[in-house]
């Protein structure tokens, strides 16, 4: 495995914040990346800015911190944890390795989201997730649904048959949000010490910070709401799971050319890389292969 410190230039801001995808099952195979292409790519999608990612439009990067509610964050992916503003200058934001991120089976195991768990944890070489198991949770209301039960304040939960069906002109197979049925996003407090994120924010009125991984759409459910069913192969499985761990823009093998190939495999292989820890500057990135 080679590995190259690069330099990458300041991009042009063009915010996209992602809502929902899910329209493709592979496709062509896209062209490799440069190493400096990586690079640029990983600075587009982690902070939704321009360079190489494809689909810039809508939202805010960076959001501030409700004063009333200081676990929420207001108009952003991400707020820092101590109210501060948004950066001049941004730094690699995601998890921080050796903080498990709980995560919960809805009702049962589906083997697309093992397969993805392992998968990625195989590429970065190390445990992200902490497994707990299957749960049962009330859906019958999606935008009163009590997560008490779980075990932790925060997480993921890996929903089946819970994509918000008909958007954009097609039929989603899986989306990444603050509840099922929806395409609004999810946000991340973070840590302003080392750009670490700490957890899901609590948004749009939910009194937890959970953030939904959702896959199929079901014609009939959520009352009868969903009017087209569409079943997600295990590419758009890992897609979405990627954009929960921060990847936000699409770019060529991330959503264009395919929902997940070689070049979105590196730009999460770079962003988890331990020798690129949360904090680390855009130009100094060390680019996996």
């Amino acid at each position: 495995m080679s590995i190259n410190k690069l330099k990458i230039s300041t991009l042009a801001l063009s915010i996209f914040a992602v809502a929902g995808c899910g329209g493709s099952d592979g496709g062509n195979e896209s062209k490799g990346y440069t190493d400096e292409q990586v690079a640029s790519a990983v600075k587009c999608t982690n902070q939704a800015e321009g360079g190489l990612c494809e689909n810039n439009s809508g939202g805010n990067t960076w959001g501030v911190i409700d004063n009333f509610y200081p676990d929420n964050c207001n108009s952003g992916i991400y707020c820092f944890d101590d109210g501060s503003e948004a950066p001049q200058n941004t730094g690699l934001t995601r998890f921080v390795e050796g903080t498990l991120i709980p995560v919960y089976y809805r009702d049962k195991i589906d083997p697309r989201f093992v397969a993805t768990m392992d998968y990625i944890e195989g590429l970065v070489g190390y445990q992200m997730f902490e497994r707990k198991g299957v749960v049962n949770i009330d859906i019958s209301d999606p935008n009163n649904i009590d997560l008490s039960s779980l075990d932790t304040d925060w997480g993921f939960i890996l929903s089946q048959g819970t994509s918000i069906g008909l958007m954009s002109g097609f039929c989603s197979q899986g989306t990444v949000s603050v509840a099922p049925y929806s395409f609004n996003i999810t946000s991340y407090i973070v840590s302003a010490a080392d750009y670490g994120i700490k957890y899901p924010a609590a948004k749009w009125g939910k009194d937890h910070k959970f953030t939904w991984v959702n896959l199929d759409s079901v014609t009939g459910a959520n009352n009868g709401l969903i009017t087209c069913s569409a079943t997600a192969p295990q590419a758009v499985a890992t897609h979405e799971f990627a954009h929960a761990l921060g990847m936000n823009n699409h770019f060529s093998g991330f959503g264009f050319d395919g929902a997940w190939e070689k070049n979105a495999e590196r730009v999460l292989k770079t962003m988890y890389s331990g020798q690129n820890p949360q904090g680390q500057p855009f130009d100094s990135l060390i680019v996996e292969n």
